[in-house]
């Protein structure tokens, strides 16, 4: 691409760096609101949000826009920091499929949210910091574990 495709299409390359971001954050967005609960046991159906939230979050697309986003940090914009807002609000909005909304153990819906957008944020930056494949199988079977614990003692 050349300068001047830059110039006229994002006016300079914060533009781009910019609608980079956005595209990720829009990709991660609707891969985590097209998520569906399985029919089936509480840890199915915990499991299976991790991993749709994980596979968000992993995606190229959203890995290159945190990166970017991180880059860039000391020049970055408001918008920037709404669309990480809107990224944990997508992951808390995500754990009330879980939830169902209210109290539980104590901890409201956006904690269990939280721990997952953190948790999987974590994984995810461990990814980025190493050149070969991390294995996270291991950590994200434990988060299922705890959050499927967290939920069974709110229903007892």
């Amino acid at each position: 691409m050349t300068w001047g495709v830059i110039q006229y299409r994002f006016g300079d390359r914060s533009g781009l760096l910019s609608a980079a971001i956005a595209h990720g954050f829009r990709s991660f967005r609707t891969a985590i609101r097209s998520v569906s609960v399985p029919d089936g046991t509480l840890r199915q159906c915990v499991e299976a949000v991790v991993e749709a939230a994980w596979s968000a979050f992993s995606s190229a697309e959203s890995r290159a826009s945190l990166e970017i986003l991180i880059s860039a940090r000391a020049g970055r914009e408001r918008a920037r920091i709404g669309e990480l807002e809107n990224m944990a609000r997508d992951m808390r909005e995500l754990s009330t499929v879980l939830v169902g909304g209210g109290d539980h153990s104590g901890y409201p819906d956006a904690f269990v949210g939280e721990v997952l957008w953190a948790t999987l944020r974590g994984l995810v930056m461990a990814q980025m910091l190493t050149s070969r494949p991390i294995d996270s199988s291991g950590e994200r079977a434990l988060l299922v574990d705890l959050i499927t614990r967290l939920l069974e003692g709110a229903a007892a």
